[in-house]
């Protein structure tokens, strides 16, 4: 039940460690109120699922919802759809406007010379499940062209709110711009996801939360940034688990609001500030 998914957050608590629940420990922000059970689940129907095939001689689909058009791939409806194969210039859009769209990729390997390789133009809610044993590469390997309204600068880039989880591997680059990108809120929920980007390696306007999984970021400017300009009460970076390998050319983590830390394992290298946050610091455990 979507609507039960989306109103549901009670098992969030189990993502924080021993550490954070102490009576000593300093609450800022409720990891209850952050990542929904469907945040955490990553599971998938793969039986109904819409199954995208990416090649160079051209993409296919075996369902609706999604289209092929050359190298590129638009998906236009709710529903859940796995994608595989490879393209080596190209891009799969997600243009699904009040719509909850679940992308799983199975061994997809996508590269883009001048825009994102994964675009969520529009659409309610996005999760991004890497499945089972999937190694997939998502690459942004030139300078970035606008081709719209929005001003794309990462080699994934949302203007929804997104969920990264599941169980395989990602690996995400880009060579002149960020490396994942949302304009709401990310959730980064579990995987193997290493990140290489000129600027931020990870970037959010409303919030980062991290619950698990293991990431290493190399960023050309800070490894995990959170702001937004427009509401001083966004802007923040929440880690309640998972593993944080950071190497940043200025700020390791970079929060506009605040900044929390109830668990997890976090390793930074910084040429600025290690931990930053413009108004309040917590580290717990």
């Amino acid at each position: 039940n979507e609507a039960a998914d989306e109103a549901a957050g009670s098992q969030a608590t189990s993502v924080a460690d021993d550490a954070a629940q102490s009576e000593d420990a300093v609450r800022l922000i409720s990891a209850e109120d952050l990542f929904t059970d469907r945040d955490l689940n990553g599971s998938y129907d793969e039986s109904s699922a819409v199954h995208v095939t990416l090649s160079d001689g051209g993409c296919s689909a075996d369902g609706s919802g999604a289209s092929a058009d050359g190298s590129a791939v638009t998906i236009t409806a709710a529903g859940t759809y796995v994608i595989s194969g490879s393209l080596s210039s190209g891009q799969v859009v997600v243009d699904a406007d009040g719509q909850k769209v679940q992308l799983v990729l199975a061994g997809a390997n996508v590269s883009c010379a001048d825009s994102a390789a994964i675009y969520v133009k529009a659409a309610k809610k996005v999760w991004l499940t890497l499945a089972e044993g999937g190694d997939n590469t998502l690459a942004t390997t030139g300078d970035f062209v606008q081709s719209d309204d929005n001003t794309v600068d990462g080699a994934v880039f949302s203007k929804a709110d997104l969920t990264i989880n599941g169980t395989g591997a990602l690996s995400v680059s880009s060579a002149s711009g960020h490396g994942i990108v949302c304009k709401d809120a990310l959730r980064l929920v579990s995987g193997t996801v290493d990140v290489t980007a000129a600027r931020h390696a990870i970037q959010a306007k409303d919030y980062v939360a991290v619950s698990g999984g293991t990431w290493t970021l190399e960023a050309g400017t800070d490894g995990v940034h959170a702001e937004n300009a427009d509401d001083a009460e966004k802007g923040f970076i929440y880690v309640a688990g998972g593993s944080l390998d950071v190497t940043a050319d200025s700020d390791g983590f970079d929060a506009a609001n605040v900044l929390e830390v109830d668990g997890g394992s976090v390793s930074v290298g910084a040429v600025d500030d290690g931990l930053h946050a413009e108004r309040d610091l917590v580290v717990n455990g």
